[in-house]
């Protein structure tokens, strides 16, 4: 492995471990990829042309690595939509043209979960998904990082099979029904992450936004809006927990109104990153709260322009103690490694 890649893996690593109030950061500037990249739909039919997508985005990728001095690493991108694990559980998937796709729930009430059977994991949907990994590995080398596919929590997709009309009346009237389906959830999903990281390591890249984990697991959180501080406890907690505690950290994706759970958030086990799309308010409270507890990578939603942007912030503007992603565009590649210097300068390098 050469000596940037190492280097660069090593200050993801250190902006992970808390150094008291003192502030840490790792920058990434985008620009557009080239034309004859292309672009696909996440759809299970189109497994080929995806992986077509795929490579040609992995290559410019390592373009961007060799000549643009951010932080930013090469990675083989099996980009998918939220639908994979209720696919495998048995929903239709509804594909818009113009959107990505989404499970239709086909649980109705509590007696239908409990009747619901789980296929193994070699039996499932799930494995297309293997065949397309196996085969952007095979022409990397064997030696590349890998997304981790779309992971939501076992009761994200607990929400996309079982109609919510009915299922939150179950979450109140019969826990015992949804926390066996989400059991089973969990373990399906325990299974296919197990196999994936078999083949292909245990470091990589995190569905959304594209983070380096040496280790641990990704999830997205976004039922979590939807509930109190007391089903959290009962239905999320232990849960992300397991998790965290099988595979060794975990970061959290939520797009969701969720800052009643901050307080439940900040007490999950080894915690790295919190990722949250909110507006410019929420997240400068999210710097505040999370300070000490883990790395940022935020998003300012695009309905509030007038929110300072995170990159054009001075290092001393976050509070003490932030580790911070600091991300932005440039309109070519050019630009982008000009720009990376000047965040270089001002944000240093780990």
């Amino acid at each position: 492995m050469e000596k940037e890649l190492i280097e660069r893996k090593q200050r993801w690593a250190d902006l992970y471990e808390p150094d008291g109030d003192n502030r840490k950061f790792v920058y990434m500037v985008s620009f557009p990829v080239p034309e004859n990249c292309g672009w696909e739909h996440p759809w299970r039919q189109r497994i080929g042309n995806r992986t077509e997508v795929a490579w040609r985005s992995y290559c410019a990728s390592m373009k961007h690595y060799k000549n643009v001095p951010d932080d930013t690493l090469p990675f083989l991108n099996v980009w998918t939509g939220t639908e994979l694990f209720a696919e495998a559980l048995g929903c239709k998937v509804k594909q818009p043209e113009d959107n990505m796709p989404f499970a239709i729930p086909f649980i109705r009430s509590a007696r239908e979960a409990e009747k619901l059977k789980v296929p193994k994991l070699e039996d499932s949907t799930l494995m297309d998904l293997f065949g397309m990994a196996d085969e952007l590995w095979r022409r990397a080398g064997g030696d590349a990082l890998m997304s981790l596919p779309d992971m939501q929590t076992p009761l994200d997709v607990v929400a996309q099979v079982w109609d919510k009309s009915d299922l939150f009346m179950a979450m109140i009237d019969e826990p015992e029904v949804v926390l066996e389906l989400e059991e089973k959830v969990k373990n399906l999903q325990i299974s296919f992450i197990d196999e994936w990281f078999r083949r292909y390591g245990t470091e990589f890249i995190a569905h959304h936004p594209s983070y380096y984990m040496p280790k641990g697991i990704t999830m997205s959180v976004d039922e979590i809006g939807s509930i109190s501080t007391d089903m959290f406890d009962l239905y999320e907690r232990d849960v992300l927990n397991e998790l965290s505690d099988r595979y060794g950290a975990i970061g959290i994706h939520s797009c969701s109104d969720s800052e009643h759970q901050w307080d439940k958030l900040a007490e999950v086990k080894n915690l790295k990153l919190l990722n949250l799309y909110r507006n410019g308010e929420t997240i400068d409270r999210a710097f505040a709260r999370f300070a000490h507890v883990c790395a940022h990578w935020h998003g300012i939603q695009e309905q509030f322009p007038t929110a300072k942007p995170i990159a054009g912030r001075a290092p001393e503007e976050f509070p003490a103690g932030c580790r911070v992603v600091i991300t932005a565009w440039a309109p070519n590649e050019s630009a982008a490694a000009e720009l990376a210097k000047q965040y270089g300068e001002k944000y240093g390098r780990l």
